[in-house]
């Protein structure tokens, strides 16, 4: 399943169990920690998100500051990498992870074993000075690591997703639905203009006309963030290919029984 995770073609017994910013349920989000227990707790692929630093660092973080997850107000883009080693992202959640650090996402490209798959998601905030910038180094990471068949890049801001299609049309896009915004786009649209492979929308946006409309472009849908048994029985019945989840554990080991159903 893993090898054919990024494609549409043809069917799977069940979707994809995404782990969200890892199991970030059972271990500090976006660490290694978490991916860790993500490849072991039944996963198939790992969501992550990625900020660039002051200084053109890909980290694996999902805010706009530190200030959540590490205690320091200052914010991803104007802060020094060699800052952001010193700060600990394990406290904050258990005694058990402290210590844990925020990774770059060579670190997390190492950490997770190929051929697993991983969903980086690319958080711009709409800065538009830096979206090429952004788009190059992250094509050159991708490159170095030797990690564009097992990696699908994901984002709101979708015309950083143009650039990066634009500089390596051979890595999967996926676009994420900003509510509201892109509620009436067909996913064709997507498709010619960005590129995209895949969908990924809330419980909300995520229904079976979207998600058979975007298998008529042989496109993929994914759905966030499922993390009930009852969430996970209503998106089954939508067709979507792949569920979204802070508690991969939980959904992988449902996801057989519920899916024969």
């Amino acid at each position: 399943m893993r090898g054919s995770a990024l494609h549409c073609e043809g069917s799977r017994d069940r979707p994809l169990v995404v782990a969200h910013r890892g199991s970030s349920a059972e271990a500090p989000e976006n660490t290694l920690a978490a991916f860790a227990l993500a490849v072991s707790s039944g996963a198939d692929m790992i969501e992550l998100d990625v900020r660039m630093s002051l200084d053109a660092k890909l980290i694996v973080h999902h805010d706009r500051t530190f200030h959540r997850i590490a205690g320091k107000r200052a914010s991803v883009r104007t802060t020094p990498y060699s800052s952001i080693q010193s700060l600990d992202a394990g406290f904050w959640f258990s005694k058990d992870f402290e210590g844990e650090k925020i990774p770059s996402l060579e670190d997390a490209f190492h950490q997770v074993p190929s051929p697993f798959p991983l969903n980086v998601e690319v958080k711009t905030d709409g800065d538009a000075r830096r979206r090429s910038e952004f788009a190059v180094r992250l094509v050159e990471i991708l490159c170095q690591c030797e990690c564009q068949n097992r990696v699908l890049v994901s984002s709101f801001d979708h015309r950083f997703l143009a650039s990066f299609h634009r500089a390596a049309p051979e890595i999967g896009v996926g676009v994420l639905l900003m509510p509201v915004r892109d509620t009436r786009i067909l996913p064709e649209i997507f498709k010619r203009q960005y590129g995209a492979s895949w969908i990924v929308g809330n419980l909300r946006q995520v229904g079976p006309a979207l998600v058979r409309r975007a298998h008529a472009e042989g496109m993929c849908v994914a759905t966030y963030t499922v993390n009930t048994i009852r969430q996970l029985v209503t998106k089954l019945r939508t067709g979507v290919d792949a569920v979204i989840t802070n508690h991969p554990r939980l959904i992988a080991a449902a996801m057989d029984t519920v899916s024969s159903h």
